[in-house]
């Protein structure tokens, strides 16, 4: 009879011994009662909706970052002299005799300065750049890129420039000060690395005293960076601690 029930639910077996359904069975409940299938599943769960959220909040940071740029002092200072002085420029002018000079129309730009900018981009602060493919009077922004400007992790912001309308900005740094926010800027994210290693470390851990040592670990480098931004009066980004974020968004 129990041949019978055997083979109409599973043929072909009813010719197994019966220890074999008892190791069937043994290693089912091993697989349901030993492995935390609901903590695994909340662990993917929590890190998915964790993600969502730090990214929501890194595209709003990213937008007030930039109108916070745009909304600079430097930006205000270019502005109008006169209405008529951009048609001369966009238009043309006259000379003293009469005879109508056209002016071709140029896309240009200026760099804006920062405090904290690497030795490839500072030939470029406050340096007008042409975005033509050729320029007899500027560099291109292709000549610009070749010499190391906007490179990976670049910062720098580009802002409209018009003959004859636009006051560039004096540097308000020297290279040695810009020099040392870098290498301070270089110690940050140092910090920020150690801090997305042990993050990721804790993530992918499941022994109950590592993952508590690590804990601490965590602890201590977090007072570490805040202490550190503090003291050098740097912003620290804890999105930049994330362990999940792309290479390009840790410089950023």
């Amino acid at each position: 009879m129990n041949n019978l029930i055997l083979s109409s639910l599973a043929p072909g077996v009813e010719g197994w011994p019966w220890w074999a359904f008892v190791i069937i069975i043994v290693v089912a409940l091993v697989l349901v009662m030993f492995i935390p299938w609901k903590k695994i599943y909340n662990r993917k769960n929590r890190r998915y909706h964790q993600e969502i959220k730090y990214k929501e909040k890194f595209v709003e940071d990213k937008e007030k970052e930039n109108t916070k740029r745009l909304s600079k002092e430097d930006v205000v200072k270019s502005k109008k002299k006169k209405t008529d002085n951009f048609f001369d420029a966009a238009f043309g002018n006259y000379n003293t005799n009469g005879s109508k000079q056209a002016i071709k129309v140029e896309t240009l730009i200026y760099v804006q300065e920062e405090p904290d900018s690497c030795e490839l981009c500072r030939p470029f602060e406050n340096t007008v750049i042409s975005l033509e493919p050729y320029s007899k009077n500027v560099i291109t922004m292709n000549e610009a890129i070749g010499k190391g400007y906007h490179h990976a992790g670049c910062k720098h912001v580009d802002l409209d420039f018009i003959n004859t309308v636009t006051i560039l900005p004096k540097n308000q740094w020297t290279d040695e000060e810009k020099q040392q926010r870098f290498e301070l800027r270089l110690k940050q994210y140092k910090l920020e690395n150690e801090i997305r290693s042990i993050k990721y470390e804790l993530d992918n851990c499941a022994d109950k005293l590592k993952r508590e040592e690590l804990k601490k670990k965590l602890k201590k480098y977090e007072t570490k960076i805040e202490k550190f931004c503090e003291e050098n009066n740097l912003e620290r980004n804890e999105k930049h601690e994330l362990p999940f974020i792309s290479d390009l968004e840790k410089f950023n």
